[in-house]
């Protein structure tokens, strides 16, 4: 979670991450939302909307497998109240 949130370029520009890291910002759905945002209401115009699929895609598929996931270790996790 720390490192998904400091890969995620909030007060920074994308740009100011070296060029051999940037790859992690690619593969950061975040990344790609906080962009898209960026580009709708301070640029003013339409992201590219096969990215917005492409994040749509990736953002569904973690969704599921930590679905799957959380669905086969209920019995073993342990709730505090």
């Amino acid at each position: 979670m720390q490192i998904g949130f400091w890969l995620t370029p909030i007060i920074y520009l994308d740009t100011m991450i070296p060029e051999r890291c940037r790859w992690l910002i690619t593969y950061n759905p975040m990344a790609r939302i906080v962009q898209y945002s960026r580009q709708s209401v301070i640029a003013g115009s339409w992201p590219d909307w096969s990215g917005v699929a492409k994040t749509s895609i990736a953002a569904g598929a973690v969704l599921l497998f930590g679905s799957l996931a959380f669905r086969r270790l209920q019995v073993r996790l342990v709730e505090y109240f």
